[in-house]
C-alpha cells in the first residue's frame, strides 16, 4: 500500500511524506491479492479486502496497519463505501457482508502497542472517555515521580488535556533532564500548549 500526496497542495499545507506499507498474505494462499479498496474519510482509515475474504484495516495518517482479520472464505468481488464509516461488499455467494470498526476498542487495543497512534485516533475521533484515561495515567505517572513514562505518554494525549500546569510547576519534582526530555518528546510529536510555550519563553528571557 503506498499513500502519498496527489495533485496540487495548498502553500500553507506541510507535505505529507510519501509511504509504503506492505499487506499481509496468510500462508497457503499464495494467488491472494487486493481486489478492494476504500478510504473511510471521516474515520481516516483505509480498507483493502482480497480476493479470498482477508480485510485490513489501515491508518491513512501514518500508513499503518491496525487490523487484519478473515470476513469470508468466499472470494470477494465488489465493494463500496459503507455510510457506517468501513467498507460493504458482495462475495460469489451472494452475501452482503460489512466492516466498520469500534473506535473505542480500536484505540485502547492500539495504545497497548502504539501509545503515539492510540492518541493520534483518539483525537481524531473524539473519543471523550479514552481522552480521560490518558489524562489520569499521566497524572499517576507524575504524582508516582515515574516522569519517563509520563513523558512517553504526554506527546500523543489527545486536545492536550494531560498538558496541565503542574507539567510547569517548578515544585514539581523531577530532575531538569528528565524535564528537558518531556518537552523534546512533545516538540517532536506535536506543538506545545500555551502555558508550555509561555514558561519556555520565560525561562529562556
Amino acid at each position: 500500500l503506498i499513500v502519498m500526496d496527489v495533485g496540487t497542495r495548498p502553500v500553507s499545507n506541510h507535505p505529507y511524506p510519501k509511504a509504503t506499507v506492505d499487506v499481509p498474505y496468510w500462508p497457503g494462499l499464495a494467488d491472494d491479492h487486493p481486489v478492494s479498496i476504500q478510504a473511510a474519510s471521516k474515520l481516516g482509515l483505509v480498507f483493502i479486502v482480497t480476493k479470498h475474504g482477508f480485510a485490513h484495516v489501515f491508518d491513512l495518517e501514518s500508513a499503518t496497519i491496525l487490523c487484519s482479520e478473515r470476513i469470508t472464505d468466499s472470494p470477494f468481488f465488489a465493494s463500496a463505501e459503507y455510510w457506517r464509516g468501513g467498507i460493504i461488499g458482495v462475495n460469489e455467494r451472494g452475501q452482503v457482508l460489512s466492516v466498520t470498526i469500534d473506535k473505542e476498542k480500536m484505540a485502547k487495543h492500539m495504545n497497548q502497542t502504539n501509545p503515539w497512534l492510540a492518541g493520534r485516533l483518539a483525537r481524531r475521533w473524539d473519543l471523550s472517555t479514552f481522552i480521560r484515561s490518558l489524562d489520569e495515567i499521566d497524572d499517576g505517572a507524575s504524582d508516582s515521580g515515574r516522569e519517563s513514562d509520563a513523558s512517553s505518554i504526554a506527546p500523543p494525549s489527545p486536545y492536550n488535556l494531560p498538558r496541565r500546569n503542574h507539567l510547569a510547576n517548578p515544585s514539581f519534582r523531577n530532575d531538569p533532564k528528565t524535564r528537558i526530555k518531556r518537552f523534546d518528546l512533545m516538540l517532536k510529536k506535536s506543538p506545545l500548549l500555551e502555558i508550555q510555550s509561555e514558561i519556555t519563553l520565560r525561562k529562556e528571557e
